[in-house]
């Protein structure tokens, strides 16, 4: 995440079993919409020989059957807040930043969610060391607001074959949360990208898109702190105060 200071193993988002440093991508020229870098496809996913053998890894074979449907739509730091590792945020349509988006993910895992009646989108860039009942949390407050019967759109990213058991842990959590429904996974071992994957969510159609690089998004203030805090002391997903993006909303409590 941001702009990791080569080096820095924290910043560079390598934690205790954090993420692999993201690669620096390269020079682009400005393309329409897109800040200062145009989309890019994803890296190549590495498939692995090996075919699915314990139960965690069974499970996420069987999620990743659900593949994503990734689309092109414009990211900006203007309309776009950027999720680091041990992270999460919610916006709603209505906002100046609309959009959500984090990198580097792996072996984290990454959570969207889209709740289609309050047009509210969450992101949550989710460690080994992340508490549980902090997920169901962040969970919570994309749910407030559906009507009944209401599925709230969940897709899942990231990982690799050192995170097997949060990949599992994850999909449990879903499927056992009947307010939710899997729409799809781009997940460990499969597909493991080289520098982590990347996802940017809609909070006003509900779309994603793999294509997300540092230029694009706004991180808020003290990044560079943040991601070197990640891991001391706090099991707890974090979520950014308001006043630390270029656009803050005036009242933010949990929605």
């Amino acid at each position: 995440m941001g702009d990791p200071t080569q080096g820095i193993r924290r910043a560079s988002l390598v934690v205790a079993e954090g993420d692999s440093a993201p690669v620096k991508p390269p020079a682009k020229t400005k393309g329409a919409g897109q800040g200062s870098a145009a989309p890019t496809s994803p890296p190549p996913s590495v498939v692995k020989d090996s075919k699915p053998g314990r139960k965690g890894e069974i499970e996420i074979a069987e999620a990743n059957k659900k593949r994503p449907r990734y689309e092109s739509f414009s990211l900006t730091p203007d309309n776009t807040r950027g999720v680091l590792q041990h992270e999460y945020l919610v916006v709603t349509s209505g906002a100046k930043q609309n959009q959500l988006a984090t990198y580097g993910a792996g072996p984290c895992v990454i959570i969207a969610l889209w709740n289609p009646d309050a047009k509210k989108a969450g992101l949550a860039h989710v460690d080994s060391d992340t508490n549980n009942e902090s997920v169901r949390g962040f969970v919570k407050q994309v749910v407030s607001g559906a009507k009944d019967g209401t599925k709230i759109k969940v897709h899942l990213a990231g990982g690799d074959s050192l995170s097997i058991d949060l990949q599992a842990t994850l999909l449990d959590e879903i499927k056992s949360n009947p307010a939710l429904e899997l729409v799809s996974a781009d997940l460990g071992p499969s597909f493991d990208y080289v520098g982590g994957q990347s996802l940017a969510i809609s909070s006003t159609t509900g779309k994603i898109s793999s294509s997300v690089d540092a230029s694009m998004i706004d991180e808020g203030r003290n990044s560079a702190s943040r991601l070197l805090s990640v891991g001391v002391g706090c099991s707890y997903l974090r979520r950014v105060p308001e006043q630390f993006f270029k656009h803050p909303e005036k009242s933010k409590g949990p929605r």
